[in-house]
């Protein structure tokens, strides 16, 4: 084979070095054939003397989700599946989208972990990757500081849709690298190569028609002999007249003409290498065609000395148009008995499912065991991609008449998991027909999660009901009694939810069955939360901590019971206790195959922030949890949007306010009970008054009440009613003011823990005007460690001592809460006091990392250390995108474009 040297890509080989030794990303767009594969080649064999590189080509015709990427990475998909196997709960029945979302960031924490040296990256035809793939390069693009230097090369053709505009973005973000058809000197010089000598303007006329695409000069000037080459008159060589005759036929097909003329007889040997996939092994080929091994190698050598094919660690055709053209060497009905070949080789060896799922689609198989072989794929597939897995069990389906209540459940789970929710449903009940009793159980579970999913939470607690009916066993009837709990919480039936979750704690304690406990827990420190009993709302808090430190507790992860234990701590103002609760159920989530689960626990640490009055911190964490893009049906994504919104507020950034409502909004689903209600609903209430509307804003508050005492919930009404009395008493409407006041009576007698008792001690010492019960108000806030709250009641002191004619009183605590709120990070806020305390705007601006929030500089300076973000996650227990979160502020405030620059900063004030 000749060794052809790389002409006329002088500028993109320079530019693929600066980017494997600088760092970046480069994107090298061009047309099939003009020798992106080979200048990857020479890219990556340069970089490869000083920096890792990893190479994957894409390809089209694979069933595996994230292959390329995985092959990238080493990573089989069995890595990808949750430590736990089995029934999926209610939470990631909730999460539509929770398959993609574990094995995305599974795949990305991979790239993370590539940042220990300097790596280069080199995606081949990124235009065939599947979507997934292409989310996680976006994902990866992202990240700072970047894991490796990337390098993709594809089509110019960008597709409409989903995928087109993941891919525009992708553009957008990289360094463009050029890739043009070479001009004449170019292929003048691959001429030379070929002839050992210059030649004549013969053969380089004859190549015009080549449109100056490498691969097709290559091709053709590799299919020239030694005789096709004579001396010309003017001292050079030139294709003899019968080689032009014979160019000009061949240059339009050069690459089928090449690989013709190499593989003679042996078209079957290359047509069965190339069907293999992207890759081939010599005995496979054999196997499948019959021959000795000796014989395959020898064919398989000879297309590999001509350089059709190249060795690696399997080989692979030398580009994917030489492969495409030994596919049409044979026949439609040879490829489908070449697949089928294959399919059963696989099958014999008992290998991947979804090696062999691809091969008998392919051949077209039809049959129980093809049947078999594909479910047993979907199967594989359905914790990964559900999309995936159902196109393979619809495939199955296809392949088989004969009834497999198997794949039928699969896919009832697939059809779920996609929201095809009422097909699921149908498909369901079409089998309960004749269905046995533990068939029954579980597709009365799937019926409870698909009810769940549609917002019908009468038919999803009749479904569990009638599932615990038909047990077959007392561990399986308390599992399901601890879920029918939860189903009973979500039709906000409290007392059933209580009661059917205490029968299920007790029989998991008999059965010693520790999940189920923890299952039964989780519901009872809910639903006790809610209606205020927050005796057994701590009890059941406190067993979940300790019991969750056990080693058995790993299996509970599935039922999340960190999550409620963590909110009663919240509400408690025990944010410490939440915090640690936080970390343990983001990394049991993490490691357990639960990634999914993981903003859930960055939305937490969000709502913790905030009541604390940490608000630049809480802005990070839910920005960190909407950054997973969770497609949820609790509303966490909705409670983030709404924090997001009150923290705007504060900021006196309307126009972010709303920004943040209309996206909030946007994700509510009428009929369903979600997080983040209440916090709209403060949010939405201060932008109305703002806008002078002070009446609606009360509106907007007392209705939002009055919906959750509808549904017996009564922790959320607390917040409302702190903010209705100070409105009502404002504009007059006394009562209202007097009704929110008896509702923070009633809630500080029957709850008994402080905070409770100062909401109402600052609500009415706000009404009586009492400035020294506020001021009592906002120290007993501030002891309890929410010091916006304090820095609030401070304000209304300051305001009230103002209206009593107290000018100097009032400047001092304006002065003071301004302060507080500042700290707080409620700018907008503390800007409204300018006028009371006397203070000109802008001054005493705060410089260099004073700008920044303590997590902000904390981050900074481990920045300065040199640690990557994962590693700051690592030491700080929060998630790895909240510290990116935290380094997009820095950036913002401190006005520095890159890492290098943070660092210095830190480094200068260390």
């Amino acid at each position: 084979m000749i060794e052809w040297p790389l002409v006329g890509r002088e500028e993109a080989l320079a530019a693929c070095d600066a980017l494997a030794r600088d760092g970046g990303f480069g994107w090298i767009s061009a047309v099939a054939g003009t020798g992106k594969t080979y200048l990857l080649r020479h890219v990556a064999a340069r970089a490869a003397e000083h920096v890792a590189v990893r190479q994957v080509t894409a390809t089209a015709g694979t069933v595996a989700p994230y292959a390329a990427v995985r092959e990238l990475l080493g990573v089989a998909a069995a890595e990808l599946l949750p430590a736990q196997s089995g029934n999926r709960s209610f939470f990631e029945a909730g999460v539509a989208n929770a398959a993609g979302v574990l094995m995305q960031e599974s795949l990305v924490e991979r790239a993370v972990a590539l940042a220990g040296e300097p790596t280069l990256v080199i995606v081949d035809d990124v235009h065939l990757l599947d979507a997934g793939s292409l989310g996680w390069l976006d994902v990866v693009t992202t990240l700072d500081p970047a894991p490796f230097a990337l390098l993709v090369a594809g089509r110019p053709e960008v597709p409409d849709g989903p995928a087109g505009a993941v891919a525009r973005r992708l553009i957008e973000r990289a360094s463009a690298i050029p890739l043009a058809p070479l001009d004449a000197d170019a292929i003048a010089a691959l001429c030379r190569a070929r002839a050992g000598t210059p030649v004549g303007n013969r053969l380089v006329d004859a190549l015009a028609g080549t449109g100056g695409l490498p691969l097709v000069v290559t091709a053709v000037l590799e299919d020239l002999a030694d005789e096709d080459l004579a001396p010309a008159d003017d001292g050079v060589v030139d294709v003899t007249g019968a080689a032009e005759q014979r160019l000009s036929r061949t240059v339009p097909d050069a690459v089928r003409s090449r690989l013709e003329s190499v593989v003679g007889s042996h078209a079957f040997v290359a047509a069965a290498a190339a069907l293999a996939g992207p890759t081939f092994h010599v005995h496979d080929v054999g196997s499948v065609l019959g021959l000795p091994l000796h014989e395959a190698a020898a064919v398989i050598e000879r297309f590999e000395r001509a350089g059709v094919v190249i060795a690696e660690s399997a080989y692979r055709f030398r580009h994917e148009h030489y492969r495409l053209a030994a596919i049409e060497l044979v026949s439609e009905p040879m490829r489908v008995s070449l697949h089928s070949a294959y399919a059963r080789l696989f099958i014999d060896r008992d290998d991947q499912p979804l090696l062999v799922a691809d091969h008998l689609v392919g051949a077209r198989a039809t049959g129980r065991d093809a049947a078999s072989w594909v479910t047993r794929a979907a199967q594989q597939l359905a914790p990964l991609d559900a999309t995936a897995s159902l196109a393979l069990a619809d495939r199955a389906l296809a392949m088989s008449s004969e009834p497999n209540r198997p794949l039928t459940l699969a896919r009832i789970r697939a059809l779920g998991a996609v929201g095809r929710v009422q097909e699921a449903d149908a498909l369901a009940r079409a089998l309960l027909v004749d269905a046995t009793p533990a068939e029954e159980v579980v597709l009365r579970r799937d019926l409870a999660m698909v009810a769940f999913q549609q917002g019908r939470a009468g038919d999803t607690v009749t479904e569990m009901a009638r599932a615990v009916e038909l047990a077959g066993d007392d561990r399986a009837r308390a599992r399901l009694l601890a879920e029918a709990a939860f189903a009973h919480l979500l039709a906000a039936d409290f007392a059933t939810a209580r009661d059917v979750a205490e029968h299920a704690a007790a029989e998991s304690v008999r059965l010693a069955d520790l999940v189920t406990q923890l299952a039964a827990e989780m519901v009872i420190t809910l639903v006790t939360l809610y209606v205020y009993d927050l005796d057994a709302s701590a009890a059941s808090a406190q067993r979940i901590a300790a019991l969750g430190e056990l080693p058995e507790a790993m299996e509970a992860t599935v039922y999340q019971p960190w999550f409620a234990a963590s909110l009663h701590h919240v509400l408690l103002t025990e944010f410490e206790t939440a915090r640690q609760l936080n970390a343990i159920g983001r990394e049991r989530a993490a490691s357990g195959g639960f990634a999914w689960m993981v903003p859930a626990y960055d939305a937490l640490d969000a709502l913790r922030l905030l009541e604390m009055g940490d608000l630049d911190d809480a802005e990070a964490s839910a920005m960190a949890a909407l950054g997973w893009g969770i497609d949820d049906s609790f509303g966490a994504a909705v409670w983030c949007w709404a924090f997001l919104a009150r923290i705007a507020a504060s900021r006196g950034d309307w126009s972010e306010v709303e920004r943040c409502l209309a996206a909030g909004d946007a994700l509510v689903l009428p009929g369903q009970a979600q997080l983040g209600w209440d916090h709209l609903a403060l949010a939405r209430a201060r932008l109305v008054d703002h806008r002078g509307s002070p009446e609606h804003a009360l509106a907007i508050l007392t209705e939002t009440a009055d919906g959750f005492h509808a549904f017996g919930i009564a922790s959320p009404v607390q917040a409302l009613d702190v903010a209705i009395v100070p409105l009502a008493h404002r504009i007059g409407d006394v009562a209202q003011r007097d009704r929110a006041l008896a509702g923070l009576r009633a809630a500080a007698a029957l709850t008994r823990r402080p905070a409770w008792a100062v909401d109402l001690g600052a609500a009415e010492a706000f009404v009586n005007g009492d400035v020294d019960a506020l001021l009592a108000s906002a120290d007993a806030s501030a002891a309890l460690g929410r010091q916006l709250r304090a820095a609030e009641t401070r304000a209304d002191a300051a305001r009230t001592a103002d209206a009593a004619g107290d000018r100097i009183g009032a400047r001092e605590l304006a002065s003071q809460a301004r302060q507080q709120l500042e700290g707080c990070g409620a700018t907008g806020d503390a800007r409204a006091l300018d006028p009371l305390a006397g203070r000109r705007r802008g001054a005493d601006v705060p410089r260099g990392l004073g700008r920044l929030s303590r997590s902000e500089r904390e981050v900074v300076l481990l920045v300065g250390e040199g640690l990557t973000n994962a590693d700051i996650a690592t030491r700080l227990y929060v998630s790895r995108r909240t510290v990116e979160s935290h380094v997009s502020a820095a950036y913002r405030k401190l006005g520095v474009s890159n890492r290098v620059e943070l660092a210095r900063l830190a480094i200068a004030s260390a």
